[in-house]
């Protein structure tokens, strides 16, 4: 599982992720050999996981939901894809994405992901779709364009304690400006990765937050973006006071 929060703004889309997968834990007959899979309990695959992927320069894909190999492979689709529609045309490119979600075979493996794609189109509009699985077939994905106003805020995923905040207060997107924007979205999957344990909640949000911005005649530039690190192996070291 993950979370996805895309903000629009006058001055552009803000879009941040955390980077934590889940999968479900293995089940196992007496002999150790896997049999299945529980779907009422996960373990944490990777906290490193890239889930904001650009579509060219001028359009961003967002991965969230149950981690899987088919789900990367789909991605993996969709960037081959990008060249082949225009960047200003991001209607079309979901279109075509979610037609692609329901004919490709990689996406039998990719059931319970949400994808969000997220640009501006020729007049300078801009536009962010959802392409989610149908409520009556669970293996089939549908197309989603949020309406109401223009500016708002789109969040996807393990987001319980963040839409209790939205839902409470009440934000005045048409004057928020995209830095506010930015600190917003990493805010609420910060506080939605803190607060999950205290709620008894599955810890499904966590590891670094990655950001970008998204604006009219400029496209995409990273925020914040995880790198890769080297620690010393070995357990930690405690201090110990003289």
């Amino acid at each position: 599982m993950t979370m996805l929060v895309a903000i629009t703004t006058p001055e552009g889309i803000a879009m941040s992720a955390d980077s934590r997968a889940m999968a479900p834990l293995p089940r196992r007959d007496p002999s150790d050999r896997v049999t299945g899979f529980v779907d009422s309990e996960y373990l944490i695959v990777t906290d490193s996981l890239e889930k904001l992927v650009t579509l060219g320069d001028r359009m961003v894909c967002a991965l969230t939901g149950r981690h899987s190999d088919g789900a990367q492979r789909v991605v993996d689709r969709m960037v081959a894809l990008a060249p082949t529609v225009p960047l200003d045309d991001p209607a079309s490119m979901a279109e075509t994405l979610c037609h692609g979600l329901n004919r490709w075979d990689d996406s039998r493996d990719a059931q319970r992901a949400n994808f969000l794609l997220a640009g501006y189109d020729q007049a300078g509009q801009p536009c962010v779709f959802s392409m989610i699985p149908s409520p009556e077939d669970p293996a089939r994905w549908i197309l989603a364009e949020p309406g109401g106003s223009r500016f708002r805020i789109n969040i996807l995923g393990d987001c319980d304690v963040s839409r209790r905040l939205l839902t409470d207060q009440p934000y005045a997107l048409d004057r928020m400006t995209l830095q506010d924007a930015v600190t917003l979205s990493r805010t609420l999957i910060w506080i939605e990765s803190t607060m999950r344990p205290f709620e008894w909640r599955r810890p499904s949000v966590g590891g670094p937050i990655d950001t970008l911005v998204i604006r009219p005649g400029r496209g995409v530039e990273w925020v914040a973006r995880k790198t890769l690190t080297a620690s010393e192996p070995g357990p930690p070291r405690v201090a110990v006071r003289a």
